[in-house]
């Protein structure tokens, strides 16, 4: 694979019941996506309920999303679970599907040492058979990848590079110091809010939540970045930040931001309002809020 960058969407996993893939919403998704440009794919992220989701219905995404995307941009699996077996399974039933490399955090129970994570590490590259990027994320999974372990992920062939959604800018700021040994070793950030900066430091590119809503704007943002205009730049930060501040973070509660997109989608037509447990939709007044923003940010900027 060419080195990971610009703006690959975390996809959300289109429901029509609990545990059931509502296949026609993910092709308008992923065709909507596409039409912007966007990079790459991100499948069975937090974004896109993957913990959340069984094994079948896993499988079922991934084989569906290759075969729709048909290898016109890489497509990442995130195969992380508690269970390693469980995760060299779906990396292998990946492989077969098409998909190009694999997204590999902590396993999140167990707290680890760092020792302890990259015997785990090099246990998982010994038996899948694709590629690996890292993904860093302690909030959900209890350890952070530290620079022991991130010194020697980037000598190892397999590795390819790493998401970072810790939101610690000292850290990521050391995740582009090691990259530096490795200059096709792709560093990309989580937190949409930290995009600009990830890129101006001489970041890749970003694994963005609202990406799934509005690509086009994230897309042509990573152009103005990576072109230095900041008379380009400006007005599409002062609107992903409008964005970020008015509709990812309408929902003052746990997990809100995820649930405020996945609505926002459904509003828009793009997937019905469909959540795997124990995620469950908003309530009426806060959809109604949050169709008044939506409405507001469209009239100042096409998706």
């Amino acid at each position: 694979m060419a080195p990971l960058h610009g703006v690959i969407p975390p996809l959300i996993t289109p429901l029509t019941q609990n545990d059931q893939l509502d296949v026609a919403h993910l092709e308008k998704l992923l065709e909507y996506q596409l039409a912007a440009n966007v990079h790459g794919f991100f499948l069975l992220g937090t974004t896109g309920e993957g913990p959340s989701l069984s094994h079948a219905l896993k499988t079922e995404l991934v084989q569906r999303v290759c075969q729709l995307v048909a290898g016109r941009v890489p497509i990442l699996v995130n195969v992380s679970d508690t269970s390693i077996v469980e995760s060299v399974q779906l990396a292998k039933q990946a492989a077969l599907a098409g998909a190009q490399a694999l997204v590999v955090t902590c396993p999140y129970y167990f707290p680890l040492d760092q020792e302890d994570l990259w015997k785990y590490l090099t246990s998982m590259i010994k038996r899948v058979p694709l590629p690996i990027y890292l993904y860093n994320m302690p909030s959900h999974v209890k350890v952070s990848m530290g620079t022991e372990v991130l010194q020697r992920a980037v000598q190892e062939p397999a590795i390819l590079g790493i998401k970072d959604s810790s939101g610690d800018r000292s850290y990521f700021k050391s995740l582009l110091k090691v990259a530096q040994e490795r200059p096709a070793w792709s560093v990309m950030v989580g937190p949409e809010e930290l995009f600009v900066e990830t890129v101006t430091w001489g970041g890749n590119g970003g694994v963005l939540g609202g990406a799934n809503l509005y690509p086009k704007l994230l897309v042509q943002l990573y152009h103005a970045l990576c072109s230095k205009d900041q008379t380009l730049q400006e007005p599409l930060i002062e609107r992903m930040h409008w964005f970020h501040q008015h509709v990812l973070q309408l929902i003052p509660r746990t997990n809100g931001w995820l649930v405020g997109l996945k609505t926002a989608l459904a509003l828009e037509g793009l997937c019905e309002e469909r959540f795997a447990e124990p995620l469950h939709p908003m309530s009426e007044a806060e959809k109604a809020d949050l169709k008044k923003q939506l409405v507001a940010f469209r009239a100042e900027q096409e998706f």
